[in-house]
């Protein structure tokens, strides 16, 4: 990756939290800690649907009424700025109008932002697969780190111990993940775990095991990196292993694809998400293999 996006993906000026407001508990104190920690301004972000502008009139009629929702909405935020603003963080509320996906990526271009963390939600009997349109579509669309707090996920700011893993494919002589990884890492004092996780009974195993320590020794310097091979599942294995290592973060890569196809295919990233136990940070692999 460029010197330029790695800096940006490293360190954002700009973090962009967006919120439904019932996930408000969730997200933004994880928001505040990044924007703490890296030293960027945050912008907590609502999108009011049309269907939250609706409300009645005096004969009961329903009525559009962005107005009184838009109110609502910032009086909603309100704490959360201030408690931005005891941090130390610079926090502006934003309060936008339409279809919440397309409001978000927006809001992202519009405001600069270099990272957006938002929640998801599973859904039914595929949760596995369905984690919410509005983080779907982010995480196909966007070219920033998307940082995504799944139903799973817990956060709470932490003075002890941390670890950051990262599940590596080893694909190409450049690993800008990996470096994301180890930004991320550095930037709190943790530790970076690497993984990669290979079929069972792989017959590779010698080779994949020493391009992993290859990468580890690579990137090793301003904190301890570990490598470790692991069999089995890939989104079930990455799961395991953030439970086994109590990771606080886990950074992934994200490759895009029709929307028809994260219906009948496998996604590795949804399945995290849907059961990580912490944050999970994405990027593009074909953003990152531009950057190249």
């Amino acid at each position: 990756m460029s010197e330029k996006e790695q800096d940006r993906w490293a360190h954002p000026a700009v973090i962009l939290a967006a919120s439904d407001l019932g996930d408000l508990e969730r997200i933004v104190p994880f928001a505040i800690d990044q924007a703490v920690w890296t030293g960027a301004k945050l912008v907590l972000l609502h999108v009011i649907a049309p269907s939250e502008a609706m409300a009645a009139d005096a004969g009961g009629m329903p009525m559009y009424d962005p107005v009184t929702a838009a109110e609502a909405t910032a009086k909603g935020l309100a704490p959360w700025v201030e408690m931005a603003g005891q941090r130390g963080v610079k926090c502006e509320p934003a309060v936008w109008e339409g279809n919440p996906a397309e409001q978000v990526l927006k809001a992202a271009r519009y405001f600069h932002a270099d990272r957006i963390v938002l929640s998801t939600h599973s859904r039914g009997k595929l949760s596995k697969l369905l984690i919410g349109s509005v983080a779907e579509r982010v995480l196909r669309e966007t070219h920033v780190p998307v940082v995504t707090l799944g139903p799973g996920a817990h956060w709470k700011s932490i003075s002890g111990e941390r670890l950051v893993l990262h599940a590596t494919q080893l694909l190409g002589e450049t690993h800008p993940r990996a470096e994301l990884a180890l930004h991320a890492a550095s930037l709190v004092g943790a530790r970076l775990t690497l993984i990669h996780v290979a079929p069972a009974g792989s017959q590779a195993d010698s080779e994949v095991d020493a391009k992993l320590k290859g990468l580890a020794e690579r990137l090793s310097g301003a904190v301890t990196v570990e490598a470790h091979l692991v069999h089995g599942d890939v989104p079930a294995a990455i799961v395991a292993e953030a439970k086994k290592q109590k990771a606080n973060l886990i950074v992934l890569g994200s490759t895009p694809r029709p929307a028809l196809q994260d219906f009948t295919r496998k996604r590795t990233v949804y399945e995290v998400l849907a059961h990580a136990p912490c944050p999970v940070m994405t990027l593009q692999a074909e953003t990152a293999a531009k950057q190249r």
